[in-house]
């Protein structure tokens, strides 16, 4: 996660780009996380959720309000 916020220069995220962005690197397992098929949105979720984080309404610099990690 660190990669792709320090890549994008954003503060806040939409999971959905997110979780892109996580697909997109080749270097790491989450093209093949699930059982050799991308891991979805509901998986990223669960993850990040034994970190503290939860999905929630996010503002985004668009002006737009999303889906997107933030803190309990």
């Amino acid at each position: 996660m660190r990669r792709v916020f320090d890549a994008t220069g954003a503060e806040r995220i939409a999971g959905a780009d997110l979780l892109k962005a996580l697909l997109e690197d080749e270097e790491r397992p989450w093209s093949t996380f699930n059982a050799g098929k991308p891991m979805s949105q509901s998986q990223l979720a669960r993850r990040l959720a034994s970190f503290g984080i939860v999905s929630r309404s996010v503002r985004l610099t668009s002006g737009h309000a999303r889906r997107g990690p933030g803190r309990r």
